[in-house]
C-alpha cells in the first residue's frame, strides 16, 4: 500500500501577513542603520574638520610670528587675511564636507558599472566608456580654470588689502579731506573683483555642459542598445529596466562631480599657498643669546636684497653711543631698509650689523610726516626727552628734524654718498644741500 504525505502546513509565524510585517521592520531597521552611519560618519568629518582646523591656525599663527618682521609688508596684509579665513576653511572643509560626497561620486558609478557587467557585459561595457571621458573633462576643467582661479585670488587678496588699507588710513584720510579719493581705489578693486568672478564662470561652464552631455548620451546609448537586445530575445525587458535604473541612479553622483572637482580644485589651491607661507625660512634663533654690551650701533659692509633689486649696497656705518645720526635721501634709497636692519626685520645677504658688538634692538622710526605744525611740535619735544642719552638713527621726512642730528648721512641708490652735519653738509653743496635747498622751497613745505 502506497504511503501518501501531507503537504507541509506553514507555521503561523511564516504566514503573509507575518512575512509583511518582518519585511516591513527590517526595511525600517536597515533605514535606522543607514541613518546611524550617515550621522556617526558626518560627526566624525566634522570633528576631523575642526581638529585640523584648529591644528593649522596653531601652526600659522606660530610660524607667522617667527617670520622676519620685513616679511609682513603692507601688500601681504590682504594676502594673510583672506588666507587665515576663507583659506583655512576652504582647504580643511574637504576633510569634513568633501570627502565623503566625492569617494561616493567615485564609486557609486564605478560600481554600478561593475554589476553592468557582471549582468550584460554589452551594456557594461557600454557605460564603461564613460569613465575616461568624464576623467578626461575633469582634468581639462582643472587646467583651463587654473588661470582664472589664480587670477581671483589675487583680486580678493587685492580687494581685502584696500579694505584693510582704508579702513586703518582713515584718521589721516579724514584729517586731509582725501577719504573720496582712497574709496575711488577701493571701487576699483571691487570692481576687479567682479570681473575675476565673471571670467572664472564662464571658465568652468565648458566643462559642466561637456560632462551633463557626455553623461546623457551614455544614458542614450544604453537605451538604444538596451532595446535592441530586449528586442532580440538576448535579454529580458525585466533586466534592460533594472540595468537603466542602476544607470539613472549614477547619473547624479557623475554629474555631482563638477561641483565637487571645482571645490576640490579651489582646496588644492589653498593647501599650496599654505604650504608656500609655511615653507618661509624664519629668521634662525641664536642658541645662546649674548647680552649687548652697549647700545653703539655699526653696519659692516651691509648688502641687502629685495628680490633681484639691491636695496643696500657695502654700506658701512658707525654710530657710537649716545649719538643721533639722521638718514637722508630721495624716495626708493633705501633709508627705512637701513633703519629695518637693526631690528631685524630683515637679515643682510652680505656684511653685518651690530648694536653694542652682537645682534639686533629695535628703534622706531620717525611718524611726524603726517602731523600739523602744532602737534608736530609737541611730538618733537616728546621725542627730545626720549632721545637723550640714547643712540639714535632716524629716518627724516621732514628735513627741520635732521638740524637737531649730530650726525647726517645722505643715501642714494643704497649707498652712503655724504657724511656730516648740517652745517658742513650745506657749506660743501652737494647732494644734501640741493636736497635740503629743494625742500625748504614753499612748495615743499606745503
Amino acid at each position: 500500500m502506497p504511503c501518501t504525505r501531507s503537504s507541509p502546513t506553514l507555521p503561523a509565524s511564516s504566514s503573509p501577513r507575518s512575512w509583511c510585517r518582518w519585511c516591513r521592520w527590517s526595511t525600517w531597521a536597515a533605514v535606522a542603520l543607514y541613518a546611524a552611519l550617515r550621522y556617526t560618519s558626518d560627526l566624525s568629518g566634522f570633528r576631523v574638520g575642526a581638529t585640523m582646523v584648529r591644528g593649522m591656525y596653531h601652526r600659522l599663527g606660530e610660524h607667522l610670528a617667527r617670520l622676519p618682521l620685513g616679511w609682513h609688508s603692507a601688500g601681504r596684509v590682504g594676502e594673510v587675511s583672506v588666507l587665515a579665513g576663507e583659506g583655512v576653511l576652504r582647504a580643511m572643509s574637504v576633510i569634513a564636507h568633501l570627502l565623503a560626497p566625492f569617494i561616493s561620486a567615485c564609486v557609486t558609478p564605478l560600481t554600478i558599472v561593475a554589476v553592468m557587467l557582471a549582468f550584460n557585459w554589452q551594456l557594461g561595457l557600454a557605460a564603461l566608456v564613460a569613465a575616461p571621458i568624464v576623467a578626461a573633462i575633469q582634468i581639462w576643467t582643472a587646467r583651463s580654470t587654473a588661470a582664472t582661479d589664480a587670477q581671483r585670488h589675487e583680486r580678493d587678496t587685492e580687494a581685502t588689502g584696500r579694505v584693510i588699507e582704508y579702513l586703518q588710513a582713515q584718521p589721516v584720510l579724514r584729517a586731509g579731506g582725501r577719504s573720496g579719493e582712497r574709496f575711488t581705489s577701493l571701487d576699483d578693486s571691487l570692481r576687479e573683483v567682479r570681473r575675476a568672478s565673471r571670467r572664472t564662470v564662464l571658465a568652468t561652464l565648458p566643462g559642466t555642459v561637456g560632462l551633463t552631455l557626455t553623461v546623457q548620451a551614455i544614458f542614450a546609448v544604453l537605451l538604444v542598445l538596451g532595446t535592441s537586445l530586449a528586442l532580440g530575445g538576448t535579454v529580458g525587458a525585466a533586466e534592460i529596466l533594472t540595468i537603466l535604473v542602476l544607470a539613472a541612479r549614477s547619473a547624479d553622483p557623475l554629474l555631482s562631480l563638477a561641483d565637487i572637482g571645482g571645490k576640490v580644485r579651489g582646496a588644492r589651491a589653498e593647501l599650496a599657498r599654505l604650504d608656500t607661507v609655511l615653507r618661509t625660512e624664519p629668521l634662525p634663533e641664536a642658541p645662546e643669546p649674548i647680552q649687548p654690551a652697549g647700545h653703539g650701533l655699526e653696519f659692516e659692509s651691509v648688502t641687502f636684497r629685495h628680490g633681484d633689486r639691491t636695496v643696500l649696497e657695502e654700506v658701512s656705518l658707525s654710530v657710537p653711543q649716545g649719538q643721533r645720526v639722521a638718514v637722508v635721501g630721495a624716495s626708493g634709497a633705501g633709508k627705512s631698509t637701513l633703519l629695518q636692519l637693526p631690528a631685524r626685520f630683515h637679515d643682510v645677504d652680505a656684511g653685518a650689523v651690530r648694536v653694542g658688538g652682537v645682534d639686533v634692538r629695535a628703534i622706531s622710526t620717525e611718524v611726524t610726516s603726517a602731523l600739523d605744525p602744532v602737534n608736530e611740535a609737541a611730538v618733537h619735544e616728546g621725542i627730545e626727552r626720549l632721545m637723550a642719552g640714547r643712540t639714535v638713527v632716524m629716518v627724516a621726512h621732514r628735513m627741520r628734524t635732521v638740524r637737531r642730528a649730530d650726525r647726517i648721512v645722505f643715501l642714494d641708490g643704497g649707498r652712503i654718498v655724504e657724511e656730516g652735519s648740517h652745517d658742513e653738509l650745506l657749506r660743501h653743496g652737494g647732494r644734501y644741500a640741493d636736497f635740503w635747498n629743494i625742500s625748504m622751497t614753499p612748495a615743499a613745505r606745503e
